[in-house]
């Protein structure tokens, strides 16, 4: 599974919002994607990326299960591409590793 995350940061002239977005692929067929405005607004284009990727995340993790449970155990990492992906790393680090944990001790407890 791959998948692919962007933003559109303070898209919504009016209202300031960005606007989310990211799809994940197995093999060549999307088998999931979001669109929408994120629920806060903003303060730079790097906090919007981090939100977007966090989310992404989340929902990558729940995919993985999802599959799991229905028999498609993915063997190996999942891939989440973004651009600024840097940024992103360096300021979320404590967060990725928080949902890590969470991740790690869901597998462990099916097993």
């Amino acid at each position: 599974m791959v998948g692919f995350c962007d933003v559109d940061w303070v898209g919504e002239v009016d209202s300031r919002q960005s606007t989310k977005c990211y799809t994940f692929l197995l093999g060549s067929g999307a088998i999931n994607w979001s669109s929408k405005h994120q629920l806060t607004i903003a303060m730079s284009s790097m906090e919007a990326k981090y939100k977007a990727t966090t989310e992404a995340t989340k929902d990558a993790i729940w995919i993985r299960q999802l599959l799991q449970d229905v028999g498609q155990v993915q063997l190996v990492l999942t891939i989440l591409n973004c651009d600024n992906k840097q940024s992103c790393i360096a300021h979320s680090y404590d967060q990725v590793s928080c949902l890590y944990k969470i991740y790690r001790n869901s597998i462990s407890s099916h097993m």
